[in-house]
């Protein structure tokens, strides 16, 4: 081959061009080495790893709405609002609020070290239905003790947001009530009702299919 004036042997352009493809290998490998970290640092970022995903665990509340979804809650308390029926709890890295009815809420206190079972409705947590028996070290349940019957037609239900709106005899009215309660009751269906108030939420006790004319049943 001939470069200018020169020829060139193409042998020895091959030898040039292998040897120039190898040389940068050599520090890439050695600046590896070097970096290879020891078992101690190798302990520590599996530590680190594993307290990140802890971490990542915990729900930010933020779920697909077209689906459920379950799963526990550990950490503390750090605020309850029995009347609105709202739970904050602080776990790991995320601060977290859920749903429940008064009456689960009602022993639970700011600072305790408490495990939550909960379900997603729609994106909204809400702690399952059998949760609240013998939980907390806090509270008192004496503030439920307002309480009245109704009978009327469901107008509109709201499972995710725990509201069922009822109408009756004397208007229209809304109650609040853990989504697992409402579950199956659908508009135009007449119902039979008994609740308690809590603060001005009116929350459902029982409630149950009943017929036109039904006077409400006595507790």
């Amino acid at each position: 081959m001939r470069n200018g004036n020169r020829w060139l042997h193409p042998g020895r352009i091959l030898a040039i061009g292998v040897t120039a493809l190898t040389l940068p290998l050599a520090p890439v490998f050695a600046q590896a080495a070097s970096q290879a970290p020891s078992s101690g640092a190798m302990q520590g970022q599996a530590s680190s790893k594993m307290e990140a995903q802890d971490q990542a665990a915990a729900p930010s509340g933020s779920f697909d709405s077209k689906a459920s979804a379950t799963g526990v809650v550990q950490g503390l308390v750090q605020n309850v609002n029995w009347q609105s029926g709202l739970l904050t709890m602080i776990s790991g890295a995320n601060r977290i609020t859920l749903h429940g009815t008064p009456s689960q809420l009602s022993t639970l206190k700011r600072g305790d070290n408490i495990s939550v079972p909960y379900n997603s409705y729609a994106g909204v947590l809400w702690v399952t239905q059998d949760f609240g028996a013998g939980i907390g070290t806090g509270g008192s349940g004496a503030g439920f003790a307002q309480s009245g019957e109704m009978v009327g037609v469901v107008d509109a239900v709201n499972k995710a947001e725990g509201q069922v709106f009822i109408t009756g005899a004397n208007g229209r009215a809304r109650f609040l009530a853990h989504p697992s309660v409402i579950d199956q009751l659908v508009p135009g269906e007449y119902v039979n009702l008994s609740y308690f108030q809590v603060g001005r939420m009116p929350w459902l006790n029982s409630i149950k299919l009943s017929t036109p004319g039904q006077a409400a049943e006595t507790k």
